[in-house]
């Protein structure tokens, strides 16, 4: 549980990762209302929700509803970084998904510095991060899997059931050994898991090698 505060008209707001009387209104002396935390998650107002109250009295929700606005999230109004270049070149479309906001500052600067033509999307939160995938997939997900609310696991396990994610190569970093993930349920197939600290070299390594694989064009430097 988060501490109790006001959010600020003036700056983005945050994603609700918490319970729901932890943020109030910017004006109102009064909790977010359902639609206005929906609102925060990226819901749309149309957009009706499946799941029982809880005996607090939030709703909680279900992941077919979440699944269900993956599949109909609209694609991106802006243009797609990862449509071909004038040139027929394509650029590596990457995701990091870390709530530590300190590593995620890390893998902005140690991916800027890679020697391939990519473009990088970071997430502090696993739901976020999944509502993004719906709507483009990247070439390379970095995800790491303790995360409050939607974790890693939970985030994977509705990926390993989306056809379309069958392109996306998956890479965990995590502090959890590989005892405590399988106590956990362990990860669908085909994810290879790195431990912390971060190893950046083999994460270079892997997003050349899926660059080529997709024939995708070095950055020249």
């Amino acid at each position: 549980k988060m501490a109790t505060r006001v959010l600020d008209a003036a700056l983005p707001a945050p994603t609700v990762t918490s319970m729901p009387d932890d943020l109030l209104h910017y004006s109102e002396p009064r909790t977010l209302t359902v639609r206005e935390n929906a609102r925060l998650q990226s819901f749309p107002d149309w957009f009706v929700f499946k799941g029982k109250y809880t005996t607090g009295g939030h709703r909680r929700v279900l992941r077919d509803s979440v699944d269900k606005l993956l599949r109909r999230a609209p694609a991106p109004a802006a243009p797609d970084p990862g449509a071909p270049s004038p040139s027929g070149q394509r650029r590596l479309q990457v995701m990091v998904v870390e709530d530590d906001e300190s590593l995620l500052r890390l893998y902005r600067a140690k991916i800027a510095a890679w020697s391939l033509a990519l473009d990088l999307l970071t997430f502090d939160n696993a739901f976020t991060a999944l509502l993004s995938i719906g709507r483009s997939q990247p070439d390379l997900l970095i995800t790491d899997l303790h995360m409050p609310g939607m974790d890693g696991f939970a985030m994977l396990d509705v990926l390993s059931k989306a056809p379309e994610s069958a392109r996306t190569a998956i890479v965990v970093v995590s502090g959890l050994d590989d005892d405590e993930i399988q106590a956990r349920g362990g990860l669908p197939l085909g994810i290879e898991v790195l431990s912390k600290p971060i190893p950046f070299d083999r994460l270079h390594a892997i997003a050349s090698r899926v660059a080529r694989n997709k024939l995708l064009t070095p950055h020249p430097g």
